[in-house]
C-alpha cells in the first residue's frame, strides 16, 4: 500500500459521544511535505478525575474500515484526562485494503481497562496466606523493567489496545509453513494463510517469559529455583492449566473456557489475587494465538517484530550448501539455532539465556523470536484456514491434545521462529524448549 495515496483527499471527521464524554475542537493535519503522517488535535471534556481512552478509526472510499489503525497510533490514546490533546496515525504502518484514499476519520471515546502497565508483585507467594499486591504504571520506572526485580519478584504486564490485524504470512515469505512442510502434514499447508482478525477487547500480556524465579513465589512447591532469571519449562503443559490430566491422553478442552483447575500455575496466581485488585469480566491465563501474534507483531508486518526481512547468511562447507542459515536480523532480537558441520555456529553457544537478554519489539515484549516457545489456549488443528475474517478467535474449541506454541525456541532453526510460524506441543509431554508467557485476559464462560 502506497501510504501518499491515504493523504490525498481532504478528511471529513466525525465525532461521537460515550456517557459524559465528548470531543470537541478537532484539527487535523497532514504532516505534509516532510512526513505521510496524520497528526490530529482534539479536545477531550469529561469530570474531573475521569480518563478515557480515545479510540480513531479510519475508512475509506469505499467505507471499509482500515485495518491496522490501533497499531500505528502514537500519543494520547490511553487513559486520557480532560484537556488539549494529540494523537498521531502513521498510515505506512497500517494495512489498508487496496489503494483507496481516506474518507472519513472517527474519534470516539470509552472507559479504559487500565493503565499502560500492571505490576504483580510475587513476594509474598512463599507464604501460605501471603497474596500478591497488583499496582499500575504510565511509564516505565527509572531504570526500566529489564531489571532482576521484574523477572523475579515481581512481573510486568504491558496493556494490548484492542485492534485490528493481518495474522499469518504472505506466500512470499522465506519459509513459511516450514514446520508443517517438514512434518508432511498435507492439510495444514494453508496454516499460515494471511487473514484479518479483530481483537475487540483489551488485554494484557507479560512483558517477559515467566521465569523459574516466578513460578517459585506463585506454586507451594519447588517446581522452580528461587531468583533464578531462566524460563520455566520441564513441566507438563497441563501443570499451568489442568495438571489432574497431566498422565493421560484424555485431556481438557482448553479452547472452550477460561476455567482452570486450583492446582494449576495458572489457578494458582490467580488465588493471590485480592478481590479488590480483581476486575471485572477479566482473568489471568495464557493468550490465544491470535493475541500472541498481535503483541509480538506489536504493528509490524514483515518476518520479524522490528519489521526487518529474512536475512539468511548461508552457511558452506568447502562447497557445498549444507541448507542451515543464520539469520542476521534474528541475531539481534532472540535465541535459536543455527550449526555448521554438526558444530554449533559461534552466534548462538548452548542452551536457553536470561530472559529480556536481546532486543524488544515497539511494544516492550522481549523473546517473542526464540529462547523458548510458548504454549498459547488454541488446539493444534487438524486443517488450516481459507482466509476468512476473525473476530476473537481461538482454535479448537472441543479439541483435545496439542496445543499451538508460538515463537521458536533456542533448539529451532531461524525459520521456525519468524512472527507468523507455529509449533505443536502435546501436552502430556515435557520440553526443555517450552514455556509460557501469562496474559490478563477478557473471560469466555462456557456455553
Amino acid at each position: 500500500m502506497n501510504a501518499k495515496h491515504i493523504m490525498a483527499v481532504c478528511v471529513v471527521l466525525s465525532l461521537s459521544i460515550a456517557s459524559a464524554a465528548t470531543i470537541d475542537n478537532i484539527v487535523v493535519n497532514q504532516m505534509w511535505p516532510w512526513s505521510t503522517k496524520v497528526a490530529i488535535d482534539y479536545e477531550l471534556n469529561c469530570n474531573p478525575g475521569e480518563t478515557w481512552d480515545v479510540v480513531l478509526t479510519v475508512r475509506d472510499a469505499q467505507n471499509n474500515e482500515v485495518t491496522g489503525v490501533s497499531n500505528a497510533i502514537y500519543g494520547d490514546t490511553a487513559n486520557v484526562a480532560g484537556g488539549a490533546h494529540r494523537l498521531i496515525w502513521d498510515p505506512g504502518r497500517s494495512l489498508a485494503t487496496g489503494e483507496a484514499p481516506v474518507l472519513s476519520y472517527t474519534l470516539s471515546v470509552r472507559e479504559p481497562l487500565g493503565k499502560k502497565y500492571m505490576i504483580v508483585d510475587l513476594s509474598a507467594g512463599r507464604d501460605e496466606n501471603g497474596m500478591f499486591s497488583v499496582s499500575y504504571l504510565d511509564e516505565e520506572p527509572t531504570g526500566g523493567f529489564n531489571t532482576a526485580e521484574y523477572k523475579t519478584t515481581k512481573m510486568v504486564f504491558r496493556r494490548c489496545p484492542a485492534g485490528s490485524f493481518i495474522m499469518g504470512s504472505p506466500d512470499t515469505e522465506p519459509d513459511r509453513n516450514k514446520f508443517v512442510k517438514n512434518s508432511n502434514e498435507e492439510t495444514l499447508q494453508d496454516m499460515e494463510k494471511q487473514h484479518k482478525v479483530t481483537l475487540t477487547q483489551d488485554f494484557y500480556l507479560g512483558l517477559f517469559e515467566v521465569t523459574a524465579g516466578q513460578s517459585y513465589l506463585i506454586w507451594d512447591n519447588d517446581q522452580g529455583s528461587q531468583n533464578s532469571m531462566y524460563p520455566f519449562r520441564n513441566i507438563t503443559p497441563n501443570f499451568y492449566r489442568t495438571p489432574s490430566k497431566a498422565s493421560t491422553y484424555n485431556q481438557t478442552d482448553w479452547a472452550a473456557n477460561t476455567s482452570v483447575e486450583a492446582d494449576s500455575l495458572v489457578g494458582k496466581f490467580r488465588a493471590k489475587i485480592p478481590a479488590a485488585s480483581q476486575v471485572s469480566g477479566y482473568v489471568f491465563d495464557l493468550p490465544t494465538e491470535a493475541q500472541w501474534e498481535y503483541a509480538c507483531r506489536a504493528g509490524t508486518t514483515n518476518v520479524w517484530n522490528n519489521d526487518g526481512p529474512a536475512s539468511p547468511v548461508a552457511a558452506y562447507v568447502g562447497d557445498d550448501y549444507i541448507g542451515d542459515y543464520a539469520d542476521t536480523v534474528l541475531d539481534t532480537l532472540g535465541r535459536y539455532y543455527y550449526v555448521v558441520s554438526g558444530e554449533t555456529h559461534k552466534r548462538h553457544v548452548g542452551n536457553v539465556v536470561t530472559v529480556g537478554s536481546y532486543l524488544p519489539n515497539d511494544w516492550g515484549f522481549y523473546d517473542m523470536h526464540g529462547n523458548v516457545m510458548e504454549i498459547c489456549l488454541d488446539a493444534w488443528p487438524t486443517a488450516g484456514n481459507d482466509g476468512s475474517d476473525a473476530t476473537d478467535p481461538v482454535l479448537g474449541a472441543g479439541v483435545t491434545g496439542a496445543r499451538i506454541a508460538r515463537g521458536g525456541c533456542w533448539l529451532y532453526k531461524a525459520s521456525y521462529c519468524r512472527s507468523a510460524a507455529k509449533n505443536r506441543i502435546p501436552v502430556q509431554t515435557s520440553s526443555n524448549s517450552a514455556g509460557v508467557r501469562l496474559a490478563f485476559v477478557p473471560e469466555r464462560p462456557a456455553e
